[in-house]
This record gives C-alpha cells, sequence and structure tokens, in this order.
C-alpha cells in the first residue's frame, strides 16, 4: 500500500512537473529568432536541480511551481533587456562601453532581487538546507549548461 502511495505521489509530481513547464513555455513572449528546443532546457532544469537537492515528490509539488514562477520572471526580465552589441573586432567610444557596463549590472541586480524575492518564499516550504541545495543545484546547472554550449561550439568550428 505504501509503495503504491509512493508510486501516485512520483507520477503526479512527473505530470506536475510537465505541466507547468508546458505552461511555461506556452506563456513565452515570442521574439526574433530560433529559440531551439525551450521546453525540453526547462524541463531539463527542474530535473536537473530537483534531483540535485534531492527533494522528495511531496517536496517537489511545493518547489516546482515556485521555482517555475521564479524562471518565468527571469525570462520576462531577460527579454526587456536592451542589448548593447558590441563587437571586439570594433572600436566604440567610451560612453557605449559605459553605458553597456551599466547595463549589465543593472540586469545582474534585478535578477538578483527575483532570486531573493523566491528565497524567502523557498525558506517558507523547504528547510535550509534545501534551500541551500537549490542555490548550489542552480550553479551546478548554469556550469554544466555553459560547458555543454563551449562543447558545441567547439565542435561546429571543426
Amino acid at each position: 500500500m505504501q509503495i503504491c502511495k509512493i508510486r501516485l505521489r512520483l507520477f503526479l509530481t512527473i505530470i506536475l512537473v510537465i505541466g507547468c513547464s508546458l505552461t511555461f513555455a506556452q506563456e513565452q513572449p515570442k521574439h526574433k529568432g530560433h529559440r531551439p528546443n525551450f521546453e525540453k532546457f526547462l524541463k531539463d532544469r527542474v530535473s536537473f536541480v530537483t534531483r540535485a537537492m534531492e527533494l522528495d515528490a511531496a517536496d517537489s509539488v511545493k518547489f516546482v511551481p515556485l521555482y517555475l514562477e521564479m524562471l518565468k520572471e527571469k525570462g520576462e526580465l531577460m527579454f526587456k533587456r536592451p542589448r548593447q552589441r558590441i563587437r571586439p573586432d570594433q572600436e566604440y567610444p567610451d560612453s557605449v562601453y559605459t553605458k553597456a557596463a551599466e547595463g549589465e549590472i543593472e540586469f545582474n541586480f534585478e535578477d538578483a532581487k527575483i532570486e531573493k524575492k523566491y528565497l524567502q518564499k523557498f525558506q517558507e516550504i523547504l528547510t535550509p538546507k534545501q534551500v541551500f541545495s537549490w542555490i548550489q543545484a542552480e550553479k551546478k546547472f548554469i556550469g554544466s549548461f555553459m560547458q555543454k554550449g563551449r562543447g558545441h561550439r567547439q565542435e561546429a568550428q571543426k
């Protein structure tokens, strides 16, 4: 009987993650350019982070919707961000470099404010150890994502 409850919780958690992922992906604003496999990226990120945090089904059910909400806010911030197109092979006036540097710092600040807001929400539903695990899992995911990106770029250059 206990095994059936665990399987049911696991099944419901998986359905919730997939449903939230699809909902989140559909709500993304449309932009120029190709965003390859965003749904897979989102699913992989949620899966990676929840696995690294070692969340059980009950904690996953509480964490994943909030986590997706946070990722949505961070995504909206990224799309509102004005882009400075600075090419390394060109020279620009100092004002362009200054504006670009200030823009990067401002973006990082706003991104950190979103994380702080959700840190407080996560602290209401998770243990301090789980919250710390979330922060570490985020760092690991970004690192692994960047490493994969470098591998793809190196293969393309060959």
